[in-house]
């Protein structure tokens, strides 16, 4: 999903409409090394995670990293 995807866009990126998606894979953002093995898995839709997965005092650094890697 990139910033200026509406959540239609992004539901659909590999072509998969969100609904029919088999497999979520969710990835904190804490872990942007993780990001480029996770979008080479075989899961149907990845899930940068910038809120539940992270402590509230990193927070800001892993919103610029998920946004630095979706750029």
């Amino acid at each position: 999903m990139t910033i200026t995807d509406t959540p239609a866009d992004a539901a659909t990126r590999n072509g998969i409409p969100g609904e029919l998606a088999r497999s979520w894979l969710l990835v904190a953002a804490t872990r942007p090394d993780e990001f480029e093995r996770a979008h080479a898995s075989r899961a149907d839709q990845i899930i940068l995670d910038i809120e539940d997965a992270v402590d509230p005092a990193a927070k800001p650094d892993a919103r610029q990293a998920a946004v630095e890697w979706l750029r």
